[in-house]
C-alpha cells in the first residue's frame, strides 16, 4: 500500500519509504487431559493396574499430575485400594508459542 492504494512491485519508485509490522508471537499453555474409569485391580506405590469398561487390564505408573474420583471423591495414590472403582484424569501443561505472521507493509512515495 503506496499512499493509500495498493501497487506492485515493479511500481515502487527510488526513494519510497516503506514500513513493515511482521511477526506476533504469544506464549501459550496447552493443556492436555486424559480422563479413563474403570475398576482398580492392583494398587502399589505408584502402580496401579486398573480393569477398564472392556475387562482389559492395564497397568501404569501414577505422578502428580494424576487426579482420582472415588465415589465422587477426590483421592490420591496412596488411598487407593484394590475393587474400588473411579476415574482418572492426567492434566499434562506444555508451553508453546503461538506465531502470526501477517505482513502488511505500507509506505509514501517520494515527492515529485
Amino acid at each position: 500500500m503506496i499512499d493509500g492504494k495498493a501497487v506492485t512491485l515493479k511500481d515502487l519508485q527510488p526513494g519510497t519509504r516503506l514500513t513493515a509490522a511482521t511477526t506476533t508471537t504469544t506464549p501459550v499453555t496447552q493443556r492436555t487431559t486424559t480422563i479413563g474409569s474403570g475398576k482398580l485391580w492392583f494398587v502399589s506405590g505408584n502402580t496401579v493396574i486398573v480393569t477398564l469398561p472392556n475387562n482389559e487390564n492395564h497397568e501404569y505408573t501414577v505422578d502428580d499430575n494424576f487426579r482420582f474420583m472415588v465415589n465422587g471423591q477426590p483421592a490420591g495414590v496412596r488411598e487407593l485400594k484394590k475393587g474400588m472403582t473411579g476415574s482418572a484424569q492426567k492434566i499434562v501443561e506444555e508451553p508453546i508459542t503461538e506465531v502470526a505472521r501477517n505482513t502488511v507493509i505500507t509506505g509514501q512515495a517520494p515527492a515529485k
